[in-house]
């Protein structure tokens, strides 16, 4: 059995308002705008809103791994 897989962190797929603007470098307030605009996709869970790292990383320009898109 390989261990190794299991031991690796799994990598987040989504994260909250205050991670994607720590994520990003942006305000929590302009993360909040973008999602208004349109221009940041995000999901609701239960109470809380979670921002797929895949709109993070299409808003700055970095490709997306195919995993993820």
């Amino acid at each position: 059995m390989n261990l190794s897989a299991i031991d690796q962190p799994m990598p987040l797929i989504s994260v909250g308002i205050s991670d994607a603007a720590k994520m990003t470098g942006l305000s929590r307030s302009r993360i909040y705008e973008l999602m208004n605009e349109g221009k940041l996709r995000s999901v609701h869970v239960g109470r809380r809103r979670l921002i797929p790292v895949s709109s993070l990383r299409e808003l700055i320009g970095e490709p997306v791994p195919a995993v993820f898109a």
